[in-house]
């Protein structure tokens, strides 16, 4: 499996304030959807709630512990990144790691590659 973290990153580092993401760049977040479209992607209960609706192309793997129904027809519960990742490499070759910090952190030394 080829593991993908997919990030937008300020000159200060910065990969998200509060609800999304510090600046609006429309060209940018079209180029993060396209190279993501039809992958699945594993991301936290927080990333899917700011960018899921936008992702309806792709098997979305959302790890939560408190989330309990399925939102939408491409989504899938985990209880950890590991069961995401396991259910991910059984979809495609080719998985996206979409954030937040706590599965950017446990996916980081299994990654592949990092798009920022």
């Amino acid at each position: 499996m080829e593991l993908i973290l997919i990030s937008a990153m300020s000159s200060e580092r910065v990969i998200g304030s509060g609800d999304g993401l510090p600046w609006n760049l429309p060209e940018e977040y079209a180029n993060f959807l396209g190279k993501v479209r039809g992958h699945p992607i594993v991301m936290g209960r927080r990333s899917y709630e700011i960018f899921g609706a936008d992702l309806v192309d792709s098997p979305l793997l959302v790890v939560s512990r408190s989330l309990r129904e399925v939102p939408a027809a491409n989504v899938q519960i985990c209880a950890s990144v590991d069961e995401a990742l396991r259910e991910a490499a059984s979809l495609d070759e080719r998985v996206f790691v979409g954030g937040g910090a706590r599965v950017y952190a446990e996916t980081l030394p299994r990654a592949s590659l990092l798009y920022s």
